[in-house]
């Protein structure tokens, strides 16, 4: 899995500041009525992949919501975000500038090209060897803040360096 950061999101994951993200639910449960069936939480009503009966304990312990999360606890990934190439040094290093200024001299593995030379470049065009942060999930939760709003994985994480 992938996670993009902005500039300010990657400082505060350095910084330790930062350590859960929110991510939108896709699909989204939907609740749906099946006449002489009841009343039933589905992830995709066409289908009627019933996962949830009201009543029930909770949508988080229910058996099969794993496979839609984007991410279980114990994976780990790294945390993608803008990145500025400052320069290459003569030894073929490159020194990579992140949000909050810091600057950093990695060595590159394989090829490497800077599609936008003198501006910042976008966390989907962070090669792997830039992140400086890999994220390991610790908890995962389905929520939404109210009846009316739409559902989001809540993701818990610790940061190590990768």
């Amino acid at each position: 899995m992938n996670v993009i950061f902005s500039k300010e999101q990657g400082a505060d994951l350095v910084a330790g500041i930062m350590t859960q993200t929110d991510r939108l639910c896709e699909p989204q449960p939907v609740f749906v009525v099946i006449p002489g069936a009841g009343e039933y939480w589905a992830w995709n009503p066409t289908v009627l992949r019933i996962f949830h009966q009201p009543g029930d304990a909770s949508l988080l312990s229910l058996p099969g919501i794993a496979k839609h999360a984007p991410a279980l606890p114990g994976d780990s990934f790294l945390a993608r975000e803008p990145w500025f190439h400052v320069r290459t040094e003569p030894n073929g290093n490159a020194v990579i500038r992140y949000g909050g200024g810091e600057e950093r001299i990695v060595t590159p593995v394989g090829k490497f090209r800077v599609r936008w030379p003198g501006s910042w470049n976008s966390g989907r065009q962070m090669y792997r060897w830039m992140a400086r942060s890999r994220l390991h999930v610790t908890a995962v939760q389905l929520v939404r803040e109210d009846v009316e709003a739409l559902w989001y994985w809540r993701i818990d994480f610790r940061r190590s360096e990768p």
